[in-house]
């Protein structure tokens, strides 16, 4: 089923919230890339207003082939009430080209490395030839800027409050990357409200139309910005260490994605450690979240023990420019790599 054909069509969703499953009908409004704009079902002559974070899945018209699954991002309420739902896979007569690929980076716990990773990852990537976009997400404590030296007169909090538009904020960062600066020690956006977060998710999709790859830097843990954060990336990058500590709290992270509705499309990469130190704690991972998250987690790569990190660090200056040749820009380069091939973490592919 054709992009074109898809407007317009009546298809029933299948919502699951607070354990039960609720069956509605909508309307397909229109279908960009990633995301399905659809009328607000009707029960008994009353809107169902469907939350952000909803997982749900769109049951085509007999004939449509395989069904979609996605999350609702946003809601709308001009001209037509209305949702967004963003699709965890996307049949390739609906995504109109290759479009961008988002990344989001994230940690159970603080001091994992997440954006030592991150910013060095959109580096290698950007070395590809590829046009990145890296977005400072660590809403409230955010600190690429100050972790790449950059003078950015703007940055989220600007956006959210409405003062500024997304494209305002693009900084132009080493190496060809552009960055979206954090809103660091702004209370307010550690807890956005529904509303917020949903403007600022419109507004990285206005990005998505200026990158080929989008890194997004998260904030540490499992709060409701985080989640939210991780449902509407394409693929998510989880990091640790071997501390049994920080693989607790990763697989309370992957566990906090599961129940909020997401099952695919997330890697592991565990940093200050060895290969055959990293294989163990991707396998004990893995087999704890397949037995009883069903979860599966792609294993993505290690980042060795590198004196050259703290040294890049200090100096604020980016480990691929100031030790290109180091261990861990190695690892971190053989990574992007990876990421560059076809389904690297496993996203589910739809044929229709």
């Amino acid at each position: 089923m054709s992009r074109d054909s898809l407007r317009n069509a009546q298809v029933n969703l299948l919502v699951e919230r607070d354990g039960r499953r609720h069956h509605y009908t909508s309307r397909v409004i229109d279908v960009q890339g990633h995301e399905m704009l659809l009328s607000l079902p009707y029960v008994d002559g009353r809107a169902v207003l469907l939350k952000v974070g909803d997982p749900l899945e769109v049951i085509l018209p007999e004939g449509g082939g395989r069904n979609l699954k996605g999350t609702v991002v946003r809601r709308r309420t001009k001209p037509i009430p209305s949702v967004v739902v963003h699709l965890t896979a996307v049949p390739g007569g609906l995504t109109g080209g290759k479009g961008c690929t988002t990344y989001a980076v994230a940690s159970g716990k603080g001091g994992v490395g997440k954006t030592v990773l991150a910013v060095n990852l959109a580096l290698a990537l950007s070395a590809q030839g590829k046009k990145v976009i890296l977005v400072d997400a660590d809403l409230g404590t955010a600190d690429v800027a100050v972790f790449l030296r950059l003078d950015s007169k703007y940055n989220l909090a600007d956006v959210v409050c409405g003062e500024r538009d997304i494209a305002e904020t693009l900084t132009q960062g080493p190496q060809g990357i552009e960055v979206v600066p954090g809103g660091s020690g702004t209370v307010e956006l550690a807890s956005l409200s529904e509303w917020q977060f949903g403007k600022l998710l419109t507004s990285l999709a206005y990005l998505e139309r200026l990158a080929e790859v989008m890194i997004i830097d998260t904030g540490a843990g499992v709060s409701q910005n985080v989640t939210n954060f991780l449902l509407t990336a394409d693929n998510i990058i989880v990091v640790t260490t071997p501390e049994p500590p920080a693989l607790l709290d990763a697989y309370a992270l992957v566990k906090a994605v599961y129940v909020a509705g997401r099952r695919d499309g997330m890697g592991l990469v565990v940093n200050r450690s060895t290969e055959a130190e990293a294989r163990r704690v991707h396998d004990k991972l893995a087999k704890t979240a397949r037995r009883f998250l069903s979860v599966d987690i792609q294993y993505l790569g290690f980042i060795p023990r590198d004196n050259a990190v703290s040294t890049s660090t200090l100096r604020q200056v980016p480990l691929l420019s100031a030790f290109s040749g180091c261990p861990a820009s190695r690892q971190i380069r053989k990574l992007a790599r990876l990421l560059a091939q076809e389904d690297p973490l496993g996203a589910p592919k739809l044929e229709l």
